[in-house]
């Protein structure tokens, strides 16, 4: 039996990382070890590529994190039966990559051979929310630059995208801490039952 890829998608500050974070605590809690929690770009990739490199350069970068990921973890985990759950996958390279100047056929094109997840799980957060969590962030990348709004747009308009290529998405707010349990609570039992 093969496992199913989960990818947790969503503007930057929308709660991805915090998510996973509260979601490892309690599979620790349960002993559960057979769900593998995951992101990109991975450890491995030097992030002051976001600032060096553009365009296509730093999409095929991007591309090549995700290669050595897919082999090393994703890959393996799935084959496995495991459930993965990826902060950031390739509903991310759409939005941030066209963003740079990139064709949509080229991030295609680089992404083209990994699985594709069993759903993508789109994190919404308010316009107003989201300015005041970048607010309190000390540092941004030269890709945090692009408009909240528009970054919010673009998530959705990728996840149709990718929806009539044939990858689920569900779209769940996630501006508050009532949100933020609801979803932590839906997610956790998604990881032992179907991805509906």
């Amino acid at each position: 039996m093969r496992g199913r890829l989960i990818a947790l998608e969503g503007p930057k500050l929308a709660g991805k990382t915090t998510l996973v974070s509260d979601l490892s605590t309690r599979l620790a809690a349960a002993s559960r070890a057979d769900v593998v929690l995951t992101k990109e770009p991975t450890p491995a990739f030097d992030l002051t590529r976001e600032q060096r490199m553009h365009g296509v350069d730093l999409a095929a970068s991007i591309a090549e994190d995700r290669r050595r990921h897919v082999n090393d973890v994703i890959g393996p985990a799935l084959a496995d039966g495991r459930t993965v759950i990826c902060d950031r996958y390739i509903l991310s390279s759409y939005v941030f990559h066209t963003a740079d100047g990139v064709p949509e056929t080229v991030i295609e094109q680089l992404n083209g051979d990994f699985p594709r997840p069993a759903l993508n799980l789109v994190l919404r957060v308010s316009a107003r929310e989201l300015r005041r969590r970048h607010i309190q962030r000390a540092t941004t990348t030269r890709l945090q630059t692009v408009d909240a709004g528009a970054e919010a747009a673009a998530y959705t308009r990728y996840a149709e995208h990718m929806k009539r290529q044939g990858v689920p998405s569900r779209m769940v707010d996630n501006s508050t801490m009532t949100d933020h349990q609801n979803l932590l609570d839906w997610l956790y039992a998604r990881c032992f039952e179907g991805a509906q």
